[in-house]
């Protein structure tokens, strides 16, 4: 039984907490700004980010390129095996380059798309270095992901709609419209993709949506959660005391600060929660 490196990307949103001293690397995506380029958690930082985000004028993120996860593959040489954790294939070009450099490389790696995004897969990530480091197999820790790939929840409110509109996600008409009537989304990542969940009048609805959709998709069964936001703690904390009343046995619970990568889609005041039946 030989040792499992992970790799994965920095759409993962892990929280600063996680800090494992081996076998865990990280590939960052771009980050365009007004015509600049930075890689994620390299030369721009969550703090630089949030400076920026509210005055740039262009912003948008690009995949790695099948170079960037050979140089990650080829870190691993410690290791026997390499599982590669990618967002997923339906919001990004990730998967494609991380499987395409698997065949550039002598390393034996298989790459794993977790069809999720942010906290969602970071979940994914922390369980999978967690057993790789206990000494699990990668077929071992295969067969968990997909269980709690199947089974994870994702639910999030975006606090505005510019930054979807910017991206492409919505119409300019949708996010004038969601803006004068205080509109706030409530979103799910279901398959892959983002989809609506619900749409709510205030923050203060979205969120009681949110939990309300956390006991009825736990149904008292004990889970594991990461909460997840971007300059919104109160939001978080708000949230998090939602999930509590709800009487939902939470085996752990995880508080994450939404990156570059991800942030750029979302915009400032975003909050979530992410989900599944705790593995015992």
């Amino acid at each position: 039984m030989g040792k499992v490196a992970i790799v994965t990307d920095s759409g993962a949103d892990l929280p600063e907490s996680f800090q494992p001293k081996q076998g865990l690397h990280i590939v960052p995506l771009s980050v365009h700004i007004d015509n600049v380029d930075y890689k994620d958690g390299i030369d721009l930082t969550r703090e630089e980010f949030r400076r920026r985000l509210p005055t740039a004028q262009k912003i948008h993120t690009a995949q790695p390129s099948p170079g960037d996860f050979v140089k990650a593959y080829q870190e691993t040489d410690y290791a026997d095996k390499v599982l590669c954790l990618t967002l997923s294939s339906r919001l990004s070009g990730t998967y494609q380059s991380a499987v395409m450099a698997s065949d550039m490389v002598d390393n034996d790696v298989v790459v794993f798309d977790t069809l999720s995004a942010s906290v969602g897969m970071g979940l994914m990530v922390m369980r999978a270095v967690e057993m790789a480091n206990a000494g699990a197999t990668r077929h071992e820790i295969l067969r968990q992901l997909q269980q709690i790939r199947d089974t994870m929840r994702i639910a999030l409110l975006v606090d505005t709609l510019e930054y979807l509109e910017r991206n492409g996600r919505i119409g300019k008409a949708a996010s004038m419209l969601g803006t004068v009537l205080k509109i706030k989304p409530v979103l799910q990542i279901v398959d892959g993709t983002v989809a609506p969940l619900d749409r709510t009048r205030g923050k203060t609805k979205a969120l009681q949506r949110i939990v309300r959709y956390f006991g009825e998709e736990a149904n008292n069964n004990a889970v594991t959660a990461s909460i997840a936001h971007l300059e919104g703690l109160d939001v978080a904390a708000e949230l998090k005391a939602g999930l509590a009343e709800t009487g939902v046995p939470i085996s752990q619970l995880t508080i994450s600060e939404i990156g570059p990568t991800i942030g750029v889609h979302t915009g400032p005041g975003v909050a979530g929660v992410a989900f599944y039946p705790t593995i015992d």
